[in-house]
């Protein structure tokens, strides 16, 4: 009677569970990548690789040529240069699906550096990229960034 009781549910909900819409992905963490990074003295960081002109006597900010750096913009140039050789060379050569996985996060990181959602997946990839591209005190910075989620930020302050 058991036996016949299961197969009874089994067969009802069977065709449910097959036919089930996918879930959506957006249960993903939430990461503020817009902090600009400083060294342990407190002196602002620069972008010097996004930047044509280079002038180390001059300040970065908005009335300067010279952009600062932030996690998401150190995010960013990783996984656009992050390619291997100059920048990377103990990083394999991506496949053209895995650089356009790369690009289409970079622009999705620039578009809303403030409230990025990121799966695990690509956090842990971020974190290789730029701690194989970057020296210590920016992979400092780029790695608290992407171990608070918004919402641990926000329990804190």
């Amino acid at each position: 009677m058991k036996i016949t009781v299961i197969a009874a549910v089994i067969a009802a909900v069977a065709p449910q569970i097959i036919h089930a819409e996918p879930r959506p992905q957006s249960n993903n963490p939430i990461y503020d990548l817009s902090a600009v990074l400083k060294d342990s003295s407190g002196t602002i960081l620069r972008d010097d690789l996004s930047q044509g002109k280079k002038d180390n006597n001059k300040p970065c900010g908005e009335d300067s040529e010279q952009a600062c750096l932030t996690a998401a913009r150190a995010v960013i140039n990783a996984l656009e240069l992050c390619t291997g050789a100059p920048f990377c060379p103990d990083v394999k050569k991506p496949s053209p699906d895995e650089k356009y996985h790369r690009e289409d996060l970079a622009r999705m990181i620039h578009a809303h550096p403030e409230a990025v959602s990121i799966s695990y997946e690509d956090r842990e990839m971020l974190k290789k990229l730029v701690g194989e591209m970057y020296t210590p005190v920016t992979v400092w910075s780029v790695y608290n960034s992407l171990n608070t989620t918004v919402k641990q930020k926000e329990s804190t302050e």
